[in-house]
């Protein structure tokens, strides 16, 4: 009788916390509505398992093994799976130290010391996997080169307004189009197509130096033309072929430095590619620098102490560091590939027989 009070008291006690968790405003009613079945099977299971627990029957003693491993299934399935950060692995992982818990607590053993060894191993486990789960979010790098790929080269118009048409002709050729860019409007952009030769004619009076054109590649390499130009490039690759220039043509490299005239637009190139690199994080993690150094210092941790499984995540770090504006994290972190893991080994991404490379780990381990 005493587990099945236990489990109807604990049963109480789940909800009651999710009743009040949602008072305070963590949205746990999604938690009900969205996993209502699986909460009614959990709840059967659960009091089914406490009626049960106290059997001596051999024909039971499966069956309520079966429960249990039902049970912690049910309850990871609620609380863990949806948008869950572990692999397969780590959840399957997570889901054996769980039961592992929850058969401890219920089984009788004569040696008490048995189970609270057992217990406590299990604890650190679930421990370790809700720890990677809440701070291990380097799952993937940041490919700078998709980005790249995904980008589009563009031609601006910088103009104080002040250019007379009739004065001033600028002409966009390529051998299915031409157009001809009026001078009238201040800011204009034209995004140009790729795998295209073009010639751009820059002809004008009135050749001050505040009015200009830009071409944007898509690597984020700049090209200045100003008045009295002419240029012929290609987008067949990610930057710019240039095949003539004439006038005043200046190019910028994404490393060099900017005229002032030029900056907003590698600010606002690299606020894309920042955007991009932040979008495959966690909204909290984008936002929090506290979060992102705790992330950053445990992931280092993880790749010292298990380098053959985490050893890329803290390699994923590197391509982030960027984007994440912790000056001080990566002046701490900057050599994470791998002063942090110079006394494990050469990591994952060689392909050698894994039991040869922990054999030496555990030696230079102990």
């Amino acid at each position: 009788m005493k587990p099945f009070l236990i489990s109807i008291g604990s049963l109480c006690g789940i909800f009651l916390f999710l009743v009040v968790s949602n008072g305070l405003g963590f949205g746990m009613e999604a938690l009900f509505g969205e996993h209502l079945v699986v909460w009614i099977l959990f709840g059967i299971f659960w009091l089914f398992g406490g009626a049960l627990w106290e059997t001596t029957d051999q024909n039971t003693k499966f069956f309520k093994k079966l429960l249990i491993i039902a049970e912690v299934y049910l309850f990871l399935l609620i609380f863990v799976q949806p948008g869950i950060n572990l692999s397969w692995l780590e959840f399957l992982v997570l889901y054996g130290a769980g039961y592992g818990i929850v058969y401890e607590v219920m089984t009788f053993r004569a040696q008490k010391w048995q189970t609270v060894f057992f217990s406590s191993c299990y604890g650190v486990i679930v421990a370790l996997m809700v720890s990677i789960a809440a701070l291990m979010w380097w799952r993937q790098p940041f490919d700078e080169e998709q980005f790249i790929t995904q980008q589009g080269s563009f031609l601006f118009t910088v103009f104080d307004g002040m250019l007379v048409p009739s004065y001033t002709t600028i002409l966009l050729k390529s051998p299915m189009s031409e157009k001809v860019i009026s001078a009238s409007t201040k800011s204009q952009t034209f995004l140009l197509e790729k795998n295209t030769d073009y010639l751009l004619q820059f002809a004008s009076q009135q050749e001050e130096e505040h009015n200009f054109i830009v071409l944007q590649d898509q690597e984020g390499n700049l090209i200045k033309v100003g008045p009295q130009s002419q240029l012929r490039f290609s987008t067949h690759a990610s930057n710019f072929s240039l095949q003539e220039q004439k006038g005043r043509v200046a190019f910028f490299g994404t490393g060099e430095l900017l005229p002032p005239e030029l900056m907003e637009f590698r600010d606002r190139y690299q606020a894309r590619q920042k955007a991009a690199a932040l979008a495959l994080l966690p909204a909290g993690l984008r936002s929090n620098p506290t979060f992102q150094r705790w992330s950053i210092r445990f992931t280092s941790s993880l790749a010292k102490v298990f380098p053959f499984w985490y050893g890329e995540n803290a390699k994923y770090i590197q391509s982030y560091l960027p984007y994440l504006g912790l000056a001080a994290t990566q002046k701490q972190h900057g050599k994470v590939d791998y002063s942090i893991l110079k006394s494990t080994g050469k990591l994952g991404t060689e392909k050698t027989n894994h039991k040869e490379k922990y054999r030496e780990y555990f030696k230079k381990l102990f």
